[in-house]
């Protein structure tokens, strides 16, 4: 029992620390209109399972057996304790990279990277990357370093950590999470979940035949479009540079009216002999049944003409599904 109550206590400090790295920004700027983000909510239950997975299976798959062992043939304390928690972390990110190495096969060309750094290019990995790799690996022997140190402190004081106390602490933690994930949900018109339909189409689509250039000009558009009207208006627009740019708008009123804008251009080599649309959608959307705000519609739709007077076509409800269609009143109706 001592055992296991110090195994049930010692990655706590890790994954409550590895989620705070990975979440306070976004907790830092609730409220500035930019965060939550509509996937914070599923980021943060998805990587927390991710988490508590994760550290209890290498704490009850290689790190309790470890130790058991190492008690066996010598004798452990903390220094120990703590290097071997440092090492078992390190491997966390070092062990894919080996066995990524050796089973690297003949003729395949991978190559990935994130937030500007081509971390493997062709199989290669970079000088970037190799910075990314060690990295990751310190942070992660420093989790495991924690995780046994407060192991040990736990299994070297049985009589003050008590077995209900690793219980308590585990639903203490998780209900954190669950308060966290509650407080943050999207409850703004910007959040389809809310509306009581199992599938949303676009009951028409403005398209641009419009540059990256021309994005910021449209989210402007879009946000006076707002202001004028009384609507809630979302950005989630961001780019990093060489790798995607992602434009992500909304307008809504809660009652029926919704538009966005959802558009990447992803900039690796092979996307961009792949993908070579310009063109951008404004799709507006019948949340609610039966209800479509078409004076809206219709002031939006020539603020974009007149923006782009060449360049906004039409794609509506056609006989056989969404086609493009040739004027305004053919695309601008109610409701079947």
């Amino acid at each position: 029992m001592r055992l296991l109550n110090a195994l049930l206590f010692a990655p706590l400090p890790a994954i409550l620390l590895f989620l705070a790295m990975l979440f306070a920004p976004a907790v830092s700027e609730i409220g500035t209109g930019k965060y939550p983000t509509p996937t914070f909510r599923s980021q943060l239950i998805l990587f927390s399972i991710g988490a508590f997975t994760t550290a209890y299976g290498v704490v009850f798959l290689v790190a309790a057996p470890l130790f058991i062992a190492l008690r066996r043939y010598a004798k452990v304390n903390l220094l120990i304790s703590i290097l071997a928690g440092a090492v078992i972390g390190a491997l966390l990110v070092l062990g894919p990279e080996i066995f990524r190495v050796l089973t690297i096969r003949e003729g395949s060309t991978l190559s990935s990277g994130s937030g500007g750094c081509r971390a493997i290019v062709e199989n290669v990995r970079t000088a970037c990357g190799y910075m990314q790799l060690f990295k990751e690996a310190g942070l992660f022997a420093f989790f495991g370093a924690i995780s046994a140190a407060f192991f040990w402190h736990v299994y070297a004081h049985p009589n003050f950590y008590k077995f209900h106390h690793a219980i308590a602490a585990l639903g203490l933690v998780g209900g954190g999470i669950a308060a966290i994930a509650l407080l943050t949900a999207d409850r703004t018109c910007h959040n389809l979940s809310r509306y009581d339909k199992s599938s949303f189409h676009p009951w028409l689509a403005v398209e641009l035949d419009i540059t990256e250039e021309d994005w910021p000009s449209l989210i402007d558009l879009m946000s006076n479009h707002a202001e004028q009207n009384g609507l809630s208006f979302q950005d989630y627009s961001h780019n990093t540079p060489n790798t995607v740019n992602i434009l992500s708008v909304s307008v809504c009123d809660g009652v029926g009216y919704y538009v966005d804008v959802n558009e990447q251009r992803w900039k690796t080599e092979r996307a961009q002999r792949s993908f070579t649309r310009s063109e951008v959608q404004v799709h507006f959307t019948e949340v609610i049944d039966g209800k479509r705000d078409l004076d809206l519609a219709r002031a939006l739709i020539s603020d974009l003409k007149e923006a782009w007077p060449q360049d906004v076509y039409y794609i509506g409800e056609g006989q056989y599904g969404n086609e493009r269609v040739e004027t305004e009143a053919e695309a601008i109706r109610p409701p079947q």
